[in-house]
């Protein structure tokens, strides 16, 4: 059996995006003419954060929790999460805004983890780092190619270097993943992910995957063979069976030390749940 077509933030920012929000809520508290202009979002805002309650660091809501010294870190990771979905155009309703806040803190205390086979898969960071960071993800999923390729740059460069360790097992058994797959043992995983990532449109066909292997110069008689060797189509079942065992539905889904990360498959707010499982 060989591989077959199938259907188709960085740290800056994250910390950017606090300082702006720092900055739009003194401007809600001071009268500044942007909160009479949005006093709808300031009243959702202040609804959430002055309702939703935290049972894990202080048993109160996001806004006690963080005036509170020292304030709860969860409490204070939630209060700038839920500024940056009320300043969604549209911002969702409080009950989605509920919603999505408890899979965030679910996420920040759960203790249940998944089994997941490390071996074979490409690594990027420090592997003596506190915190894995692992992602499912396809070569045909443009969303996983943006946010594993800013997290990537996160690993590398970022606040996360010499954090945490990335890692990507493939889910599905496509044309890229396979090239992908057989890139490896050659050293060459990332050059292909990163040229893939670049490329707009998505290849499903086994001789443009092929053609655009090669014109990396990352053809070579060991590429050839794992590419169509049926072992390969085989560890790639595997690895999406294990995948769904492990809850992965759509991807990219990530698993930090384990244990999954539910909430927005945003660059952002992964660096944000990966500094948290660092402070811990």
């Amino acid at each position: 059996m060989q591989c077959k077509a199938e259907p188709t933030f960085n740290c800056r920012k994250l910390f950017n995006f606090t300082i702006y929000s720092n900055i739009i809520l003194l401007f809600f508290c001071t009268g500044h003419p942007f909160a009479q202009e949005t006093p709808d979002l300031l009243q959702l805002y202040n609804s959430v954060i002055s309702t939703y309650k935290i049972p894990y660091c202080c048993g109160s809501t996001i806004q006690e929790c963080v005036e509170k010294k020292p304030d709860c870190s969860i409490a204070r990771r939630l209060k700038t999460f839920t500024f940056w979905m009320v300043d969604h155009t549209p911002p969702p309703t409080v009950e989605n805004m509920r919603e999505e806040l408890d899979n965030r803190y679910n996420g920040f205390t759960t203790t249940a983890t998944a089994t997941i086979d490390t071996n074979r898969l490409p690594r990027i960071g420090n592997p003596k780092v506190p915190v894995t960071l692992i992602a499912y993800a396809s070569s045909t999923c443009p969303l996983c190619k943006r946010v594993v390729g800013e997290l990537i740059d996160s690993v590398k460069f970022g606040c996360l270097r010499n954090k945490a360790q990335l890692l990507v097992k493939l889910f599905g058994t496509n044309f890229g993943n396979c090239a992908l797959y057989a890139a490896q043992d050659d050293g060459n995983f990332w050059k292909l992910f990163k040229a893939l990532k670049e490329r707009k449109s998505v290849i499903k066909e086994e001789k443009v995957i092929l053609a655009f292997a090669d014109s990396l110069g990352i053809v070579t008689d060991g590429f050839k063979k794992r590419f169509k060797d049926p072992r390969t189509q085989q560890w790639l079942i595997a690895a999406k069976e294990e995948g769904s065992r492990n809850g992965v539905k759509y991807i990219p889904t990530f698993f930090i030390n384990g244990k999954r990360y539910q909430s927005y498959k945003d660059p952002q707010w992964v660096c944000d749940a990966v500094l948290f499982e660092l402070e811990k």
